[in-house]
């Protein structure tokens, strides 16, 4: 990413306008930026319709008022190659490149993702084969379906190698705080590295998760990871592709090379990022570094209102090496006179279901 990439980035992530390219698709992604809230301005592109969306088309990228900060792309392969050249030339910022059968898909395929690139030029282009770009914060939704998740002006920044995951996490009932998701699909030309480079910088985001299949460049990926490690900003992965057939499935998928599980975990440990081995996992880890922020040491207190969830909080904690410390004299006699007289003061402390649900009563504790 040069530095005129890394502006046209920007400019993608937050648009004043949007171009949409294409049929279906492009009137998803009209639909899901209404539904977001985005106040900018829609720009469809269609020569066959008056409307998408409820949005006055226009029949060639040349008739838009002028050159977009973003465009969402569904439009066929070899279209969305042109399509993008006279982009590059018209001074767009931003694509998204919806449009898959590029190098996922054999020589063929990588044949004309070659070409895409070239006729790419500064712009930052995102994908192809990708879902998009979500900023919670700003209202965007470069998307083609409907997604959840919601921010209270902060929060994670997801950048996953799966579309149809990237979309499943925003569904999630978990209650993470959301910034952005991505979608980088086959990387041709912005790729996961790029994105955190960009993403750590930003004060709204206080955690990033990444969905890795396979790195195309270790070297920038680990400087722009320790990078965020110095900004305070945490990495949790969730790396797929360790099994011989994850691994085949990684190289159909989005023409990523998956490399061997204990070099990534070596890689990992360098670089201080996080791992977790089940979207749950990146998630509520995610969610903790949001709302918590970077635990300073291995101490920990446990609350809950059941005896079976203390024991076991108490016994993963072991395992990992977090530490349970008992609480001192004055704050377990302090303990005694708020909870409930059936409660054992402890550390982690099941505080009873009799003062369960009762703010008051457990807020003190």
């Amino acid at each position: 990413m040069n530095q005129k990439q890394r502006q046209n980035l920007e400019r993608l992530l937050n648009p004043r306008h949007l171009a949409i390219i294409g049929g279906r698709d492009a009137e998803a992604v009209a639909k899901e930026c209404e539904r977001i809230g985005f106040t900018g301005q829609i720009w469809p592109v269609n020569p066959k319709r008056e409307k998408i969306g409820g949005f006055k088309c226009f029949a060639s990228v040349e008739d838009l008022p002028e050159a977009p900060d973003a465009v969402y792309l569904a439009i066929p392969r070899e279209a969305a190659i042109s399509t993008v050249k006279r982009l590059a030339e018209m001074g767009a910022s931003g694509v998204v490149c919806y449009t898959a059968g590029f190098s996922e898909i054999g020589a063929e395929g990588t044949e004309l993702e070659k070409s895409l690139v070239s006729a790419s030029g500064d712009l930052a282009l995102v994908g192809p084969n990708c879902y998009g770009v979500i900023n919670y914060i700003d209202k965007v939704a470069l998307w083609p379906f409907p997604h959840g998740g919601a921010s209270p002006g902060y929060g994670a920044a997801i950048i996953t190698q799966s579309g149809m995951l990237s979309s499943d996490l925003t569904m999630s009932q978990r209650s993470l705080p959301f910034a952005y998701m991505i979608s980088v699909g086959n990387q041709s030309v912005l790729r996961l590295e790029d994105f955190i480079d960009v993403l750590c910088t930003k004060p709204e985001v206080k955690a990033i998760g990444l969905h890795i299949e396979g790195v195309k460049d270790i070297s920038r990926f680990s400087e722009v990871a320790l990078k965020a490690l110095e900004a305070g900003v945490p990495i949790v992965a969730l790396k797929t592709g360790s099994s011989e057939i994850g691994s085949e499935l990684t190289v159909s998928h989005t023409a990523s090379l998956s490399g061997s599980d204990d070099l990534f975990q070596a890689l990992f440990d360098r670089l201080g990022i996080i791992r977790v081995s089940h979207p749950v996992q990146l998630l509520e880890t995610l969610k903790y570094l949001c709302v918590a922020g970077i635990p300073k040491g291995k101490r920990l207190v446990g609350l809950t209102c059941s005896g079976g969830g203390a024991t076991l909080l108490a016994d993963h904690a072991e395992k990992i090496g977090l530490e349970f410390t008992r609480p001192s004299k004055k704050t377990a006699k302090r303990l005694t006179r708020l909870l409930h007289y059936t409660a054992t003061v402890s550390n982690p402390l099941d505080y009873t279901t009799p003062i369960w649900g009762i703010p008051e009563r457990v807020l003190p504790v």
